[in-house]
């Protein structure tokens, strides 16, 4: 049985774009691994983050629903 997931990655700003689309790359082809249906990707680009993590105060904001079988989540998250 399928359950809808959503999975926001916060990626470093100040990779370059090459990297970021990488990282994002990566995680799609896990998702395709693991058998889930990507629905939907929604790059939120640059964005404030509520408080600072390591020092840094802006992540790159990519949002992630999907369609997955729950066992399949713990690679997933292993992976990230």
């Amino acid at each position: 049985m399928l359950h809808e997931y959503e999975t926001t990655l916060i990626l470093r700003s100040d990779l370059d774009a090459a990297e970021a689309t990488g990282t994002i790359e990566r995680f799609e082809s896990s998702l395709g691994e693991n058998d889930a249906t990507l629905l939907v990707r929604d790059d939120w680009g640059k964005r404030k983050m509520a408080y600072p993590i390591k020092k840094s105060s802006k992540g790159h904001y990519v949002l992630f629903s999907f369609l997955s079988q729950a066992h399949q989540i713990e690679e997933l998250e292993r992976r990230l």
